[in-house]
């Protein structure tokens, strides 16, 4: 759990880097249209620099310096050592659960401390450090499930790809939430 207090997009900015993790700002307009707030889980320039490099602080702070309002991306794949299950939907969630359940106590005694944000949507976003560079190099994005119904299935998310972050807020107005573990 971090201890660091989290109040601006910046403090988790900066607390997601000291996590080794890459971080790049997403759009956020308080106000809009539904397509215009759709933009909340939009980069707000070119990522790519950032799926094989991490900003550094120093970098971050001048992000914010000219804008206090972003929302939060963490780049996942081999730049973070991270995979992350992006749970869209209920179905998708009570899938998750009822497999959580069927796991050995060891496999669930680690995905139930590992990094979990809650999506604006009330989705899930499952984040798992992998420590060996090669054995992710060759995921991109995954779809692990799917019921065939809009907004509803399971993908892991690699190299190329990226899952919004607290606090960021979703364009529905709700805001994404962390556990506050580490991946």
């Amino acid at each position: 759990m971090t201890t660091t207090a989290l109040n601006t997009p910046k403090d988790y900015a900066l607390c997601y880097h000291d996590m080794k993790l890459s971080v790049f700002l997403l759009s956020n307009p308080t106000i809009g249209t539904p397509v215009e707030l759709e933009s909340r889980k939009r980069p707000v320039g070119d990522w790519k620099l950032y799926q094989i490099m991490r900003p550094s602080k120093r970098l971050i702070e001048k992000w914010f310096s000219k804008n206090t309002n972003y929302n939060l991306m963490i780049v996942t794949g081999s730049v973070s050592k991270i995979v992350a299950l992006d749970v869209d939907g209920p179905t998708a969630c009570k899938r998750v659960e009822d497999k959580r359940m069927e796991m050995s106590t060891n496999l669930r005694v680690a995905f139930d401390n590992t990094m979990v944000n809650k999506t604006g949507s009330g989705g899930l976003h499952i984040i798992f450090r992998i420590e060996e560079d090669e054995s992710i190099d060759d995921i991109s994005q995954i779809t692990i499930w799917t019921d065939g119904q809009p907004h509803s299935e399971i993908k892991l998310q690699g190299n190329g790809h990226y899952i919004v972050a607290a606090p960021s807020i979703h364009p529905n107005g709700n805001a994404y939430e962390w556990n506050g573990k580490h991946p």
